[in-house]
């Protein structure tokens, strides 16, 4: 029971460490487009 729940535990870390990654480079990639924009307005 203890090993399941620690194995359920590690393979849902994974899953939201890939989440992480798929909406955060997105979100990093408009983020530095935003800011190179008001870079360029200067």
């Amino acid at each position: 029971m203890n090993d399941f729940f620690i194995l359920t535990m590690s393979i849902a870390k994974a899953n939201w460490d890939v989440l992480a990654v798929m909406l955060g480079m997105p979100m990093l990639t408009v983020l530095g487009l935003m800011i190179a924009e008001s870079l360029n307005k200067k």
